[in-house]
């Protein structure tokens, strides 16, 4: 598995936005900042980020995830 795969499969569905990827080995550790994730809860934004990378987790290639997601003003407040 490489950065590059999942960044990939991101980008599909998140073209614009700020994707940042840390892998551990078969694990991943994703932050993305969009717009698309204003109002909704953060159970939607997680299957949202999930449905880009799904193939790669039932295809075995990643296993464990980490996801945190966050408006472009909710990631400024924060950082």
């Amino acid at each position: 598995m490489k950065e590059q795969d999942i960044r990939q499969a991101l980008i599909t569905v998140f073209t614009q936005d700020d994707i940042t990827i840390d892998l551990q080995g078969n694990s991943a550790s994703i932050t993305v900042i969009s717009e698309a994730f204003a109002n909704q809860t953060t159970v939607k934004r997680q299957q949202m980020v999930y449905g880009a990378i799904t193939k790669l987790i039932q295809g075995g290639s990643l296993h464990a995830v980490s996801i945190q997601a966050y408006t472009p003003d909710e990631a400024r407040n924060k950082f």
